[in-house]
């Protein structure tokens, strides 16, 4: 069965656009990907950030746990008050970007005001962690200690990563 030269284009074009609804299809209808760790102490086993991640890795029992509790609350309501801050600022320093006749000096108070943000955030977090600190034993202590650098060497802080900020990586399901 020979093909002719005028048929040999179509059958081409007739396989990739066959191919390239596969291709949707398997896009489309491929298994969600597990969220990402959250900042709100939701990730999984072995992130210290994870459900009792921090504790089990210092070797928190249930009641000191318990007490870490409304630390942790009012550090992260803390971090997402400061992170609506940051946005605020931004939207700020945005809302005349392009225009002629911009008012740059309001947008660099603003870009200002995110830095402080970013400052207070930093500060929060040193503060939240000395308070977990003093509520450690001393063993505990010297784990959490050992445990720091890996804490504050996340390249992305959650409040800093935009994998956080909702799903968005595909088409709509």
């Amino acid at each position: 069965m020979a093909t002719s030269p005028q048929r040999l284009p179509w059958i081409l074009v007739t396989l990739l656009v066959a191919l390239n609804v596969l291709v949707l299809v398997l896009v489309w209808f491929r298994p969600a990907p597990a969220p990402p760790p959250h900042h709100s102490g939701k990730g999984g086993p072995g992130d210290p950030g994870g459900p009792g991640g921090l504790e089990r890795e210092i070797g928190l029992t249930e009641a000191e746990a318990e007490r870490l509790k409304p630390l942790k609350e009012a550090h992260f309501a803390k971090l997402d008050s400061l992170q609506a801050e940051i946005v605020k600022f931004r939207i700020q320093a945005f809302a005349q970007f392009g225009e002629p006749g911009a008012d740059t000096i309001a947008a660099l108070a603003a870009l200002n005001q995110i830095g402080a943000a970013q400052i207070a955030i930093e500060k929060e977090r040193y503060h939240h962690f000395h308070d977990v600190l003093l509520l450690c034993t001393p063993e505990q202590a010297m784990r959490f200690q050992e445990l720091m650098p890996k804490l504050l060497a996340r390249r992305n802080q959650p409040e800093n990563d935009p994998r956080h900020r909702g799903p968005h990586d595909g088409p709509p399901r």
